[in-house]
């Protein structure tokens, strides 16, 4: 029969694995892993060691179960995001909505518990719109919730739900408008272009299409074609400050530096806490001749940069506590 070889003689003579040395958990930043399974070795039974192992391979029933064992009369933060948390990767929201409810994640805050309640809220908000869309399969308010929320997501299934609720109510303004945010933030210019250009010829004194058209023209870089549309939005949102920024650039992407100027500071006048605008402005009074208004600028948008940068590492502070 020839020579044979023992296949499994190198697997025996590996050395044994360390049982410290566990999987991570998917789903949970790697500052999570560390604190769950600091939590779960400083253990003397084996409880929560099974319940990390259990949530490493995304079994999540049987770790449902057994992290409902440990909260059993316990207040404890951890034990009660994994729950929380092993319920939303089951798909089981509802759930997860009353856990973060309970007592036991009451007085926790911070980016982490933040996160996962906007993503509970999310997910309950998509099985809202299909029991709606369930009884009553023709509603435009339905598709266009669940179209929010799926966009919310990231999900490309958002782009069908648009159309279905445009389809049901072609007149409602607020549709197409939608949908073409969500094709511009994706980059499909000519789609974006095409769903604001509709909404504009069923509404000629929409601003709304009009600035959409704007912005999307400013981003495929064609200034020129932005400039009559982000202009004529104007006189009926003069108090938008995005709409006035856009014009901004597009006033300096033409070469026109005194009206980009005005338009930057419009925009400033209504919404202080854009910071970048300081910068642009600075630029612009240095291309104009005034170093004397660009410093001005340069020294606020430093100013602004340095706050923000204490505010951030406070935040990050306040997290590693």
């Amino acid at each position: 029969m020839g020579d044979s070889f023992d296949y499994e003689s190198p697997l025996r003579n590996l050395p044994a694995v360390d049982p410290s040395h566990r999987l991570p958990i998917p789903l949970v930043d790697s500052e999570l892993n560390q604190l769950i399974f600091a939590t779960a070795h400083g253990k003397t039974d084996d409880v929560w060691k099974e319940v990390a192992d259990q949530l490493a391979r995304s079994q999540w029933g049987e770790a449902i179960r057994m992290l409902h064992l440990i909260l059993n009369g316990v207040s404890d933060s951890v034990s009660a995001y994994l729950l929380c948390s092993a319920y939303l990767w089951n798909d089981q929201a509802a759930e997860a909505d009353q856990i973060l409810a309970g007592s036991a994640m009451e007085n926790h805050v911070g980016p982490r518990w933040l996160r996962l309640q906007w993503e509970i809220e999310d997910r309950l908000a998509i099985g809202c719109a299909d029991e709606i869309l369930r009884r009553y399969p023709d509603s435009a308010g339905s598709h266009f919730l669940k179209a929010q929320s799926l966009d919310a997501e990231g999900s490309p299934e958002a782009e069908k739900e648009y159309l279905l609720a445009i389809g049901a109510d072609p007149q409602r303004s607020e549709l197409r408008i939608a949908l073409a945010d969500y094709y511009l933030a994706r980059s499909n210019f000519p789609a974006a272009l095409q769903t604001a250009g509709e909404e504009l010829k069923l509404n000629p004194y929409s601003s709304a299409a009009k600035m959409r058209l704007g912005r999307i023209y400013l981003q495929m870089g064609q200034s020129r074609q932005a400039l009559p549309y982000l202009e004529a939005a104007v006189p009926a949102e003069p108090q938008n400050a995005i709409l006035r920024a856009d014009l901004g650039k597009a006033w300096e992407t033409l070469g026109d530096y005194g009206k980009a100027v005005s338009e930057y500071k419009a925009s400033l006048q209504v919404n202080p806490g854009q910071t970048r605008l300081h910068y642009l402005l600075a630029k612009l009074y240095g291309k104009l001749g005034q170093p004397a208004l660009a410093q001005k600028e340069m020294t606020q948008f430093n100013a602004a940069q340095e706050q923000e940068k204490q505010k951030l590492l406070e935040q990050a502070r306040a997290v590693s506590r």
